[in-house]
């Protein structure tokens, strides 16, 4: 264990702080054996399940823009959009829904991929998704889908949804309907 007395905060301010938490983790690694395993990097990613969050840095190592290869729900719009292959650029940062683990590691299809509400009771099978979403009045919110196939009816506390866009390629449903706290009753239906 290495322990310095000073704040994290102060470490923050000045390129001193900034060198002396480098040299810090190059002696612990050193410590371990693992002296070659560092990397400077001007990017900083984690992964935990279908979710993707990346930071690309400003006066860094590099000032090139990071590509994340894959399809993706981009989380940070509100429209909740299919990205393919985006383009983080210096100074920005991403948040990521993963497609391809959601429908691997996860088996969910059919199901709920993202929402701006909360989702409860969520039930599939026999051609049918169904579930809750619990949202504040007054707001629209958005639900991507992940379905085999384009449904034929999706209705919101038995009214059709019209607001609607079926992305094939990744074969998802984006739904927009009023949000409601007490909660709305979506129904997908497959084409009989």
């Amino acid at each position: 264990m290495i322990v310095h007395s000073i704040h994290p905060a102060r470490l923050a301010e000045s390129e001193r702080g900034a060198n002396l938490v480098r040299d810090t983790v190059r002696r612990a690694l050193a410590r371990r054996g693992e002296e070659d395993d560092y990397r400077e990097k001007h990017a900083l990613q984690i992964r935990r399940g279908p979710y993707v969050a990346t930071r690309v840095m400003t006066e860094s190592v590099s000032d090139q823009p990071v590509t994340v290869d894959g399809t993706y729900i981009d989380l940070f719009d509100a429209a909740l959009p299919i990205v393919r292959n985006p383009v983080v650029l210096p100074g920005a940062a991403s948040l990521l829904y993963d497609l391809h683990y959601a429908t691997t590691a996860l088996a969910k299809v059919p199901g709920v991929a993202v929402s701006s509400s909360r989702i409860r009771d969520e039930k599939a099978g026999n051609g049918r998704l169904a579930f809750v979403s619990e949202a504040p009045a007054g707001i629209t919110v958005s639900t991507r889908l992940l379905l085999a196939k384009e449904p034929g009816r999706v209705t919101a506390d038995g009214k059709e949804v019209t607001v609607r866009s079926w992305d094939p390629g990744s074969r998802t449903l984006l739904i927009r309907y009023d949000g409601v706290p007490e909660g709305t009753h979506i129904l997908v239906e497959e084409e009989s």
